[in-house]
C-alpha cells in the first residue's frame, strides 16, 4: 500500500471538479479496493488553499508556475523532494509538461489521457473519450483499471466544506446582517464567457433595492471588470481561493458565468446560477444541489468555444437580459 499523487489542473473550475476523482479514490481506499493509502496533490501555488480544504487530500504541494515557461528547475526540485513517496500518479492536465514531474520523481504508475505526444512519460496512457463527457466524469474515470476507456459514471459531485471566518469578515469590512448576493463578472478563459458589466450592474441594483448586499468577487486580474459594474462591494484581488470559498459559503445566492467561481460556489453549497454562452453546458455544468443554467437556446453559432466572439456580436451573452437572469435566480431561492 502506498500513496497516490494527483497532478492538478491549472484552472480553478477544473480543480474543483477534480474533487470527484479525490472522492472516488478515497472511498476505494476506505474499503480496501483502491490500492493506496493516501492522496497528495501537486498544484499551482494559488490553488493550494483549495486542495488543503478538500476532503480526502492529505497534502497539497504548491508549485510556482510561470505562464509559457517549463520551469524545469522547480519541477526537478519538487521531484527530488517527493521521490519514493508515491506508487501511483494521476495526471489531469493533458499537457506534456504536466506529466514531467511524476516521470522525474520515478513514480512507477503514471496515469493520464493522451495528448501532446506525451505517451512516453506515462505508464498508462489512456485514449480520450469518443464523445464529450462531463469534465467531472472524465477526471473520475482515471481511478478505473488500466486500459479503461472513460465513460459516463454519474460520480458524486464536488463537495468542499467551507465557512466564513469572522476574522475574514472583519478584515474586509463585511457583515452578515443582510442577505448576500455574490457576483463574478470575470472569466479567465476570455471575454466571450463574460456577461456584460452593465447587465451585472442592473442585477446588483435590483438586489440592493430589495435590501440585499452585493459582493463582487474575482482575482486581481479581474479588477477592471469588477470596477465596470460600479455598484456593490468590490472584493476583487483581496482574497485567496480558500477565503473566496468562505465568502461563497456565506452567500444566499451566486450569479456568474461559466467560471471557476461558479463551480466553487456549487461545491460549497451556495445556490448558484451559471450564465452560459460560448461553452457547452453538458461538459462543465454547475453541479450544486441548488444550481441552474441560463442560456440562449437554438442560437446557431453556439457553443463556439472561442475566447472572443468570432462574429463580434456576442449575442449568446448580450441577449440574456438582466430581467431574465433575475427571474431564473429567483427560482433558486
Amino acid at each position: 500500500m502506498s500513496r497516490t499523487l494527483i497532478v492538478a489542473p491549472n484552472w480553478l473550475g477544473d480543480a474543483v471538479m477534480s474533487h470527484a476523482l479525490v472522492r472516488r479514490l478515497a472511498e476505494r481506499d476506505e474499503n480496501g479496493s483502491g490500492g493506496g493509502s493516501g492522496i497528495d496533490v501537486v498544484c499551482p501555488e494559488p490553488l493550494a488553499p483549495l486542495y488543503r480544504m478538500m476532503p480526502g487530500v492529505d497534502e497539497a504541494l504548491g508549485l510556482v508556475q510561470r505562464p509559457g515557461r517549463l520551469d524545469l528547475r522547480a519541477r526537478r526540485r519538487l521531484a527530488r523532494q517527493i521521490r519514493g513517496r508515491h506508487q501511483r500518479a494521476i495526471v489531469l492536465p493533458n499537457s506534456a509538461k504536466s506529466a514531467l514531474l511524476p516521470w522525474m520523481a520515478r513514480i512507477p504508475e503514471r496515469i493520464g489521457y493522451s495528448g501532446e505526444g506525451r505517451s512516453w512519460l506515462l505508464s498508462d496512457c489512456r485514449p480520450n473519450a469518443s464523445k464529450p463527457l462531463r469534465q467531472v466524469d472524465q477526471y473520475a474515470a482515471l481511478a478505473d483499471a488500466p486500459g479503461s476507456v472513460p465513460a459516463g459514471i454519474d460520480c458524486p459531485p464536488p463537495a468542499i466544506p467551507a465557512e466564513c471566518a469572522p476574522g475574514l469578515l472583519g478584515r474586509l469590512g463585511l457583515d452578515l446582517d443582510r442577505p448576500v448576493l455574490s457576483l463574478a463578472a470575470g472569466a479567465a478563459y476570455g471575454p466571450a464567457k463574460r456577461w456584460p458589466a452593465e447587465h451585472f450592474r442592473s442585477v446588483a441594483e435590483d438586489f440592493l433595492g430589495r435590501g440585499w448586499q452585493v459582493w463582487l468577487l474575482g482575482g486581481a486580474e479581474e479588477a477592471q471588470v469588477v470596477r465596470d459594474i460600479g455598484v456593490g462591494t468590490d472584493l476583487s484581488g483581496r482574497t485567496d481561493v480558500g477565503e473566496l470559498a468562505g465568502l461563497l459559503s456565506a452567500s444566499q445566492l451566486f450569479i456568474g458565468g461559466d467560471s471557476g467561481l461558479l463551480h466553487l460556489a456549487c461545491a460549497v453549497g451556495a445556490p448558484a446560477l451559471g450564465i452560459y454562452g460560448p461553452t457547452p453546458t453538458d461538459v462543465t455544468p454547475p453541479l450544486g444541489a441548488r444550481s441552474g443554467v441560463a442560456q440562449i437556446e437554438n442560437l446557431p453559432c453556439r457553443p463556439c468555444g472561442e475566447r472572443e466572439c468570432p462574429l463580434r456580436h456576442h449575442d449568446c451573452m448580450r441577449r440574456q437580459s438582466p430581467e431574465r437572469i433575475i427571474a431564473l435566480a429567483g427560482e433558486l431561492l
